[in-house]
């Protein structure tokens, strides 16, 4: 069996569930100006020049991990060539690959990006509990106008500060992947949308390694959240879990889910590795 074949095998079988996030850690190998370069020839010219414009080294770094993930998971799906490859996006932003039979929505957050896989619309965010300590004590009441007032009350009644990040970061996850759902990114009205039974996230390191892939055999997703907009309950699968201590990862779709989401973590020099065979 070639590489090629066992790779594209490999995703394929991972991605057989109903819902599968795929992620990467973007780290030391970016530092390397080479392979940094050699990375960047894999992409198309336009999607080049937007990797470069970035105005920070960790942000083009980001988004150069972001279309490689995006390419390699798409290539290996559809057991095709990046140049045959053609993306589209929506008024807001939102890539897409029509006639590829499933849909799939991507995330970033300080050193990991991700992409979800699903037959149905799907959503998915990365957000990272540190993240409210630039805000003070007091960004509760800063963000108050993103969350719906049976939102605000219940993070109001927790009475630990660590419960709390975490329980705000997964309001805030869970409101950026509905959006991504919809396409809309953060044009949507994130008040109205009223997230109940979000619970306080842990995290779990177990793994299961494949040649390019490290699923991740327990991870502990909470499925007991529930959505409503204006008092109507949202018919939607809604899954989160960390990543990391401090990474939680939401995602969500329209299809009905009869098994937990496969979470699975690439290499990123495992992509380059694979695209590289494909050019």
């Amino acid at each position: 069996m070639t590489y090629r074949r066992q790779v594209v095998d490999e995703c394929r079988l991972l991605a057989s569930s109903q819902l599968t996030v795929f992620y990467v850690e973007i780290g030391e190998i970016w530092e390397d100006d080479y392979k940094f370069e050699t990375a960047l020839r894999l992409l198309p010219f336009k999607q080049q020049t937007r990797v470069i414009s970035k105005r920070f080294s960790q942000d083009a770094r980001t988004a150069l991990a972001n279309q490689l993930l995006q390419r390699f998971v798409c290539c290996a799906l559809l057991d095709t060539t990046p140049d045959l490859l053609s993306f589209t996006s929506n008024e807001y932003g939102k890539p897409q690959l029509e006639g590829c039979g499933f849909q799939f929505s991507m995330s970033n957050q300080q050193g990991y990006t991700s992409m979800v896989v699903s037959r149905a619309q799907c959503g998915i965010d990365l957000a990272n509990c540190n993240d409210v300590d630039k805000f003070g004590t007091g960004y509760l009441a800063h963000f108050r106008d993103i969350f719906h007032p049976d939102e605000y009350e219940a993070l109001e009644a927790l009475a630990d500060d660590e419960q709390t990040k975490n329980r705000f970061t997964h309001y805030w996850a869970l409101k950026e992947s509905y959006t991504k759902l919809l396409g809309v990114g953060l044009n949507g009205d994130l008040k109205s949308y009223n997230f109940s039974n979000v619970n306080t996230l842990r995290c779990d390191d177990t793994v299961e390694a494949h040649d390019t892939f490290q699923r991740r055999t327990e991870p502990l997703w909470d499925s007991s959240t529930t959505l409503a907009i204006g008092r109507v309950d949202e018919d939607i699968s809604i899954y989160s879990t960390m990543l990391n201590k401090e990474i939680v990862v939401s995602a969500c779709t329209l299809d009905h889910l009869t098994e937990t989401p496969t979470l699975v973590h690439v290499k990123l020099e495992d992509i380059v590795k694979f695209l590289s065979h494909n050019k």
